[in-house]
């Protein structure tokens, strides 16, 4: 069964050929399609169709199905599918520092939209660069260190998103600020605070806001502000992409699907986004934050888009569905039937193996001596501290420490006569 999440069905496109198409169907298409457009050697264009060990399994887990053995990119920005797991991950980080700060009984969150006028003429580049002075301007301020011991803010969250539209691209930063207690007095007086200090950095580059376009509200609870600052790469934002366009501007995940529909238009525009967000930081913590609720680090991104991996390591018996040899799994990749091949493991290997008939896959062949059997029981793996590492062959594209694969088949093999006679 599908989660809420992973259905969009309902929900017409413009092309009815995807009108049926599930969030995973959709996320892996344009998975694909962001890969083809990036070109061969970057790490997306391997995500999820590289092998990087001698067999590819996929296993059931307590939310659905993954793979083991392949590449994973890790990548919040070019990634739908990674993108979609990071961002869950960042979800349930961002729930708990809250909760810990509103613990103290005298805590408050807000949550800060800032923006800045553009026009066609601007490049992603020159605006992100810009954005990000302007905030860097911002907090450095001898004035916000006022207003910061004035109204006594512990600390912000700070997270970056871009949308196009007619007017070109649209950059804005989303923010939670931790505060003290405030009065309803108060909080407006922080909300002028900010909008004129923001206001003044503008004018410096010539560049007017409106007040209006300063959204400043309190976070009700934990999960309104999870979802608030980390919704950028949600299951449910990047299905947004499956429905009707908003007025607004174009997701970036919007931008992947028309290319997909054959906008040239759109494909130049998401490798320019691309090319400017290489390697850039989602998600900012203010210095400090994390650490005065007595709180762990925050996990890395090829962290979060592995935990289905992970979570599949502490299933002993019953996980593993099925397991593809390197002949019938470069078929499922050329096929594009990696999300059906998900669901059907889902049901059952039987469902899998049906799945493969249909659409002319040969079956995987094994040696039971060499790799142990297909499903059922799944040796007990050994315990990987620091799993993410780069091997050999696969340039810079993060995947998950494969080493156990061979030491799992040491295990499956008799180690005498005696035992195999047995």
């Amino acid at each position: 069964m599908m989660s809420g999440l992973d259905t969009v069905a309902n929900n017409p496109t413009r092309n009815s050929k995807f009108q049926c198409e599930s969030a995973k169907d959709y996320r892996h298409r344009l998975r694909n399609r962001a890969g083809e457009i990036l070109g061969g050697e970057h790490r997306t264009s391997h995500c999820g169709r590289r092998r990087c060990s001698e067999v590819v399994s996929v296993h059931k887990t307590k939310t659905g199905a993954c793979f083991r053995g392949i590449a994973t990119c890790g990548s919040i920005w070019t990634c739908p599918e990674c993108a979609s797991k990071i961002s869950n991950g960042r979800a349930e980080e961002v729930e708990e520092l809250v909760r810990a700060h509103e613990r103290q009984g005298d805590g408050m969150v807000f949550m800060n939209t800032l923006t800045m006028r553009h026009t066609n003429h601007d490049t992603c580049n020159e605006l992100r660069q810009l954005l990000l002075w302007a905030w860097d301007q911002l907090i450095r301020s001898g004035h916000w260190k006022r207003v910061k011991e004035r109204f006594g803010v512990r600390g912000y969250i700070r997270a970056f998103e871009i949308t196009h539209g007619v007017n070109g691209w649209h950059p804005h930063l989303h923010i939670l600020w931790f505060t003290d207690e405030l009065t309803e007095e108060e909080q407006k007086e922080l909300k002028f605070e900010i909008y004129d200090r923001w206001s003044d950095l503008m004018d410096k580059k010539e560049i007017e806001i409106s007040f209006g376009a300063l959204d400043f509200q309190r976070a009700t609870n934990p999960q309104k502000a999870g979802q608030y600052i980390s919704k950028w790469g949600s299951g449910a934002e990047i299905a947004k992409g499956a429905q009707k366009r908003s007025e607004k501007g174009r997701s970036i995940w919007q931008l992947i699907d028309d290319a997909d529909n054959g906008s040239n238009s759109s494909a130049v525009l998401f490798a320019e986004y691309a090319k400017t967000f290489h390697r850039a930081r989602h998600l900012t913590y203010s210095r400090g934050l994390r650490e005065r609720y007595q709180l762990k680090d925050e996990a890395s991104d090829e962290q979060l888009s592995m935990a289905e991996e992970m979570e599949a390591h502490e299933i002993e018996e019953g996980g593993e569905v099925f397991r593809f040899d390197p002949h019938s799994w470069i078929q499922v990749v050329r096929k594009r039937l990696t999300a059906q091949v998900l669901g059907a493991a889902m049901i059952g290997p039987d469902e899998v193996e049906n799945l493969l008939i249909r659409h002319e896959i040969d079956l995987p062949e094994f040696k039971p001596e060499a790799y142990g059997p297909i499903s059922g029981q799944l040796v007990r793996t050994p315990d990987y501290s620091g799993y993410v590492r780069t091997p050999k062959g696969t340039g810079s594209t993060k995947v998950l420490n494969q080493s156990h694969v061979r030491r799992e088949m040491q295990c499956l093999k008799p180690k005498d006569k005696k035992e195999e006679a047995a």
